[in-house]
């Protein structure tokens, strides 16, 4: 089991190192919606981007409805009692009334939402694709 779990995670080192460059493309687009807290309309719009997004993996699909814009729930996986919650949120904080341009300099990546919190959905994105590719093993619903 130890030589499957070694040869597993260099798999998996190496398919995330390959995927870098579509990560920064996809950073790129969800980092150029702008979805300022309390402005609902935009909120929304992004949200039905990320479940077209994810539905590749068929999730159950569920949102809430809230004055503030939509919660978006997506369910995967095992239909078993255990869970695991990836949380994030999509509003972001307007610094400016003009579109913050995207920068990348380095490896640094700048824009509104790049850190906090729109990466982070991009790694539940990734995380689920590496689970259908390398047909991992799930015993809890995400």
């Amino acid at each position: 089991m130890k030589n499957f779990n070694e040869k597993l995670s260099k798999q998996l080192l190496t398919y995330f190192k390959n995927q870098s460059k579509d990560f920064e493309n996809l950073l790129k687009k969800l980092v150029s919606f702008q979805t300022f807290s309390k402005e609902t309309k935009k909120i929304n719009l992004f949200l039905d981007y990320l479940e077209d997004l994810f539905s590749t993996y068929h999730p159950r699909i569920e949102r809430f409805h809230t004055d503030n814009g939509d919660i978006l729930k997506l369910s995967h996986f095992s239909q078993n009692k255990d869970f695991l919650v990836l949380l994030s949120h999509v509003d972001t904080v307007k610094v400016s009334d003009y579109f913050v341009p995207i920068k990348i300099r380095g490896e640094k990546f700048y824009g509104n939402g790049c850190y906090d919190m729109k990466s982070a959905v991009l790694l539940f994105y990734f995380a689920l694709k590496a689970i259908e590719k390398f047909s991992l093993p799930i015993n809890k619903e995400i």
